[in-house]
């Protein structure tokens, strides 16, 4: 099983990602149970575009470990992008609450917040940066947010 999900992981590196996912589904298929492969084949699917069968893999992963915090923030974006923002939003407050300390849900999750125009994801943007000082896009995103506020000189802060 192992070796099936590591040489999906190397096609994957390599760019034959169709190769990849039949890795990944040949893991799965000998052990139904392998998380990662799963993750793998769905962060896969994501990425050309299946964002159901992402879920899906999703889903399987969140069935077979209900407090991975990962596969309910991995889950957010493809549910983000088919346009299910409250299904997103919950996906990355389950990541956030298994997980206090997961910068990427934060940063996510502001996203999915700043897109709505929801001001309320300068909180996230400012936890993710506590968590994850060196990510320079959070700094945009939330000088994004302070600019709409009206807080010109936090912009500036941020943007510079």
């Amino acid at each position: 099983v192992s070796a099936y999900n590591n040489r999906g992981d190397i096609r994957n590196i390599l760019g034959d990602k169709e190769s990849a996912i039949k890795d990944f589904s040949r893991a799965i298929n000998i052990n139904n149970n392998f998380i990662y492969a799963y993750i793998n084949r769905g962060n896969i699917r994501s990425h050309l575009g299946d964002k159901q069968g992402a879920i899906e893999d999703y889903n399987s992963a969140i069935k077979l470990n209900p407090d991975y915090a990962i596969a309910y923030y991995k889950r957010a974006s493809p549910r983000s992008t088919l346009g299910d923002i409250k299904g997103a939003i919950e996906d990355c407050n389950q990541a956030i609450k298994l997980n206090p300390n997961y910068a990427d849900a934060y940063r996510f999750r502001a996203a999915i917040r700043l897109d709505m125009g929801d001001n309320g994801a300068i909180e996230d943007c400012n936890q993710a940066i506590k968590l994850d000082p060196n990510y320079n896009y959070i700094y945009y995103m939330r000088g994004c947010i302070r600019d709409n506020l009206g807080d010109k000189k936090g912009a500036i802060e941020d943007y510079t």
